[in-house]
């Protein structure tokens, strides 16, 4: 048979005849004020509140407190009692009481108009007569249903037709011996979901039903805390002594307003009506919260180990919220929380692990510290979450033999194991029920087990635990537990099989049985560690270790925790320092041996075996080593990568001597443990010969598995994509420094913590020979430091200079997009590089406060077809946008034009989507060109002159000259080419009136193309032959300089 219960949306009204007429009066300071009846049934009893004040419209509370005049001494009118003092009730339970009004008066009827106060735990009826005459009386019940444990005193406020009168109530609500608690003062952000389980504790020696389970009001909805809505009827009964979840309240927080109600609980055997009030708040916006505003760490012992207790909480606004700072108040050390800063997704329906709670019951026993707050921090100030925390605890606790549930699973046979208990609390423990975990109840079943009370000491008969068939999985490994749920709390008895091997980790390879020194160099020694693991759930001790082999040895030199994994990366060190005699090996622990064998001064072969004797086992472990002369080391120890970065994949060489006079081949370089990041790249053939240093490959490392402070093509700040950025908009250095930061901040947090590891070489003669490697995250750049400062040569005003620019994509596996752009139209520029990290700043720290801004900026790009610029793409009109492939790289022309003669700079911005900004800061000075030659400046009107005279032609009447081959008659002159300026000449050539060199009877000598630097000065020669046609030759002298001439007469 099947019970179902439905949501109650009306009052269901049990009255007596006592009360037929009779209503409570509330007023606008109640916490209730809403323009609806919230009417409690209260022992049968109809209580209403109401927001105005029965009787008299035109008297309110506010107007009765004010006017001290109406509480008039003389009116006569006597109250029995004269206080009403309900002593301590249970909460949960309503109680009503009968107060008597008696008319004094002789002759003078007084009219009774209502009754109104401003506490919610009291609440009274109307009077059972409107008029009293004189020397008669009335009655009226007051109902005390406290909604928290305290004293609480109020008062009353009378109204008659004589005046008002105080009448005081008081009474102290003590704690549900059905640990039921109030859903009172519960404060929730609008759109939450409220749905706390409302618990029930037995206290009654028998078994007790509920026949009636239902709330008043159409908000909250009534479910099993399964989440179905209806079950067997069995769910309804609550055994003795059993505290039991029995209803789930669903409440959805859709308007904002005081939401009050309650639900009322009927229990069949003692008929008593119980009754949790309700009152919710819902604020003006969404927001995070807690799905119950109770954390109820429940009954425990001293004895006890600390509980844990999850913090979940949903966001029920539009944005997400940043959880900052999760702190009790309180401080107490009886609470301990774990938190992490956090951010809450804006979804109502998903709930986001805050932070972990541990409550000790020792301590909190010892000060007395049980309950408090818990506080919720957020980024946005008005987003705060206030919980309310609560344990009960008790001195004691329940205690087994763990010895009695371990099984050594090897032994044939598995005997019964009779289980005790002994009850260390204070207080009589009823034992009602035990379990066996799911993994355990496959190997054994409980028997021979009846509910039982035992007194404080007492020892106990638990149960008997069987081995099902007798016996266990040879070798089986497990760990479980036997629930026992008492009365007070629930205890787990570990339940523990083993077979006490320990696993052998052998540096070498995994496969091996035995230890294989390799070649080692005579001489020395020989040193290897290996390690034994315990998966065990119980300890394993170690007692013997023997080495048959003359002057070697074997210690135990450590114990850690740790598995398989770490074990391999342990036995790597050779810091071990310290010998352990008998050492005990905890489960989930290590132990580290160490072994060392001399090699003797010949070549030639060594055989032992090591023997390690434990409580269970004997474990032996053939050892072989071949002596030769001389010994192999790596020269590169440790190996050093450098640039390495997310989404890259860095390199560093391996190289070795070998003094062994036998050559040998790499068979690998593995890391200790096994590093899937880790790589090798041999060189082909992977020799190492005899007697000398090598170059064995490369180890690589990929760092894409690293937490990435870079990100891909998809950057974005706020939802907005990277490439929406590419319009250059008005925002963009804010966006561009923000994104920039926050991502140097991650990698500013992990550059500190280098990645260490433990490598091995082996090749076909030396096995394990050890070194390490080191690895550094580091910040990449699209372009090398020494190009983050640009410099051009003085340059001629209006000629133009140029400067290459590469830059390249460091990323093995990302594409990147590059945008360049001058800070003359990126806005806001001015400064931006002293809003860049330190490092990232070019090596002269200069901003764009220069000489560009009042004129035309000198620099612009110089680019060829070569260009590959990204598609589907709008950039800013003077940006240049390209897209680069893993490990590629493009050279930019960057030319410098001066129109004045003045220093000029300019800041060339590289936006990308690796490294978010870059820049390159750009300068050079102009200048004018100052020549002179002869003494003369380009275009001057003075000619350089050639004068013939007598002397000249007195070669013409020597006979010899006149039989020889040539004319002979050629006027020689030198003049000086001087460069009086700043800027160094290149002269490419000369020409006569546009004749190279030679013309019109003038020769230049020394026509060949020169450098005149700054400042300096060079003779040329002219030669001039006459032809005597003329009496005058005038001709025009023309110095050839790059990109320039200079003209002479």
């Amino acid at each position: 048979m099947s019970t179902k219960f439905t949501y109650c949306y009306a009052s269901i009204l049990v009255l007596l005849d006592l009360f037929d007429k009779s209503s409570l009066s509330s007023d606008t300071n109640s916490f209730y004020s809403t323009n609806e009846d919230a009417r409690y049934l209260v022992d049968s009893i109809p209580v209403s509140l109401r927001q105005e004040l029965s009787g008299d419209p035109d008297i309110g509370l506010h107007s009765i407190i004010e006017d001290h005049a109406l509480y008039s001494p003389r009116i006569h009118l006597k109250f029995f009692p004269p206080i009403l003092d309900f002593k301590q009730r249970d909460f949960g339970v309503p109680h009503h009481e009968t107060v008597a009004v008696i008319n004094t008066s002789c002759n003078k009827s007084v009219h009774m108009s209502s009754i109104s106060g401003n506490s919610v735990h009291f609440h009274s009826s109307f009077f059972q007569d409107k008029v009293i005459p004189p020397l008669s009386n009335t009655t009226f019940d007051v109902v005390f249903l406290g909604r928290g444990e305290g004293e609480i005193q109020s008062t009353l406020l009378i109204h008659t037709s004589e005046g008002s009168y105080k009448y005081h109530v008081k009474g102290e609500s003590s704690y549900s011996p059905y640990r039921l608690r109030s859903l009172t003062g519960v404060s929730l952000p609008l759109n939450a979901s409220y749905s706390p389980v409302i618990v029930m504790h037995n206290p009654h020696p028998t078994s007790i039903q509920l026949s009636e389970v239902y709330s008043c009001c159409g908000d909250f909805h009534l479910e099993l805390p399964s989440g179905d809505l209806e079950g067997p009827k069995q769910i309804w009964s609550v055994p003795a002594f059993i505290t039991k979840p029995i209803i789930r309240l669903r409440f959805q927080a859709s308007s904002q307003r005081n939401h009050t109600a309650y639900i009322r609980l009927r229990v069949d055997e003692t008929g008593e009506v119980l009754i949790i009030p309700i009152d919710i708040e819902v604020g003006t916006s969404g927001g995070i919260y807690a799905p119950d505003d109770l954390i109820d760490f429940g009954i425990g012992g001293t004895d006890d180990p600390p509980k844990l207790v999850k913090l979940y909480l949903k966001n029920s606004g539009t944005e997400p919220i940043h959880v900052q700072n999760v702190y009790s108040t309180p401080y107490s050390k009886s609470l301990r929380i774990d938190f992490q800063p956090v951010t809450v997704d804006a979804d109502p329906l998903r709930s986001t692990e805050v932070a972990d709670l541990i409550f000790d019951w020792k301590s909190a026993y010892e000060s007395g510290e049980s309950f408090g707050k818990i506080n919720v921090i957020s980024s946005t100030v008005e987003q705060k979450v206030v919980l309310s925390y609560m344990a009960s605890v008790l001195d004691g606790g329940l205690h087994y033999d763990s010895n009695q549930t371990k099984f050594q699973s090897d032994q044939y046979e598995i005997e019964p194991r009779t289980i005790t208990m002994t009850n260390r609390y204070k207080v009589p423990v009823t034992i009602l029920n035990v379990s066996l975990a799911r993994e355990a109840a496959y190997y054994f079943q409980v028997v021979d087990f009846e509910p039982f009370m035992f007194h404080p000491g007492e020892i106990r008969k638990l149960m008997v635990l069987e081995a099902i068939g007798g016996s266990l999985t040879l070798h089986l490994k497990l760990e479980s537990e036997i629930v026992v749920y008492s009365n007070v709390s629930t205890v787990s008895i570990p339940v523990l099989c083993y077979d006490g091997k320990l696993s052998k980790v052998l540096i070498s390879d995994p496969s091996d049985t035995e230890l294989y020194f390799g070649t080692v160099g005579s001489g020395s020694i020989k040193v290897v560690n290996f390690a034994l693991v315990n998966e065990n759930p119980v300890a394993v001790q170690i007692l013997d270790l023997s080495l048959n082999m003359s002057e070697s040895s074997i210690y135990a030199v450590a114990v850690e925790k740790g598995n398989s994994s770490t074990a391999s990366m342990a036995i790597t060190s050779n810091e071990y320092n310290v010998t352990l005699t008998e050492p005990y090996v905890g489960p989930g622990y290590f132990c580290v041996m160490q072994v060392s064998v001399p090699a003797g001064p010949e070549p030639g072969s060594i055989y032992g075996e090591v023997k390690i004797e434990t409580e269970y086992e004997v474990i032996r472990m053939p050892l072989f080593m071949r002596v030769e002369h001389g010994n192999l080391r790596v020269v590169t120890n440790p190996v050093e990568f450098h640039d390495c970065f997310p989404s890259a994949i860095c390199m560093a060489e391996v190289r070795v001597e070998s003094n062994f006079t036998v050559g040998m081949a790499v068979t690998g370089v593995s890391s200790v443990p096994y590093q899937p990041r880790l790589g090798f790249i041999p060189v082909s053939p992977p020799l190492i010969p005899p007697l000398t240093t090598t170059l064995l490959g490369h180890v690589t490392w990929d760092m894409s598995g690293m937490e990435s402070y870079l990100t891909p093509t998809s950057n974005s700040i706020g939802g907005h994509s990277w490439l929406d950025t590419l319009s250059i908009p008005s925002h963009i250095r804010e966006w561009d420094i923000s994104l920039l930061n926050f991502r140097y901040e991650q990698y500013s947090n992990i550059s500190t913590e280098l990645i260490e590891l433990s490598l091995r070489l082996d090749t076909t003669e030396v096995r394990n020979v050890g070194f390490k490697a080191i690895i550094r995250p580091t910040w990449p750049s699209v372009l090398p430091l020494s190009t983050r400062n640009l410099s051009f040569p003085l340059t001629q005003v209006g000629k133009v200079t140029h400067k290459q620019l590469t830059i390249i994509n460091p990323a093995s596996k990302q594409s990147i997009i590059l945008q360049l752009i001058f800070d003359s139209y990126y806005p806001l520029a001015k400064g931006i590089v002293d809003d860049l990290p330190t490092s990232l700043r070019p090596p002269v720290n200069s901003s764009s406060d220069t000489s560009i801004n009042d004129f035309i900026n000198p620099f612009h790009f110089v680019f060829g077809d070569e260009l590959k610029t990204l598609a589907d793409t709008e950039p800013e009109k003077n940006s240049v946008v390209m897209y680069l492939k893993p490990f590629s790289n493009i050279t930019v022309n960057i030319a410098f034009k001066p129109e004045r003669a003045e220093y000029s700079s300019s800041i060339l911005l590289i936006r990308n989507n690796l490294t978010i900004l870059e820049v390159v800061h750009l300068h050079g000075s102009g200048a004018y060109a100052h020549f002179k030659f002869g003494n003369r400046k380009p275009g001057s009107s003075l000619p350089l002159t050639f004068e013939l005279t007598d002397k000249h032609l007195k070669d013409c009447e020597d006979k010899a000259i006149k039989t020889s081959a040539g004319p002979n008659l050629t006027v020689k002159r030198s003049f000086t080419a001087r460069n009086v300026g700043a800027l160094p000449l290149s002269i490419t050539g000369f020409s006569i009136n546009g004749h190279s060199c030679q013309g019109f009877g003038f020769r230049v000598l020394n026509c060949q193309p020169f450098l005149l630097p700054a400042n300096s000065s060079k003779k040329i020669d002219i030669a001039f032959t006459p032809d005597f046609t003329l009496s005058r030759v005038e001709r025009m002298l023309t110095l050839l300089q790059r990109y320039q001439l200079i003209i002479l007469s």
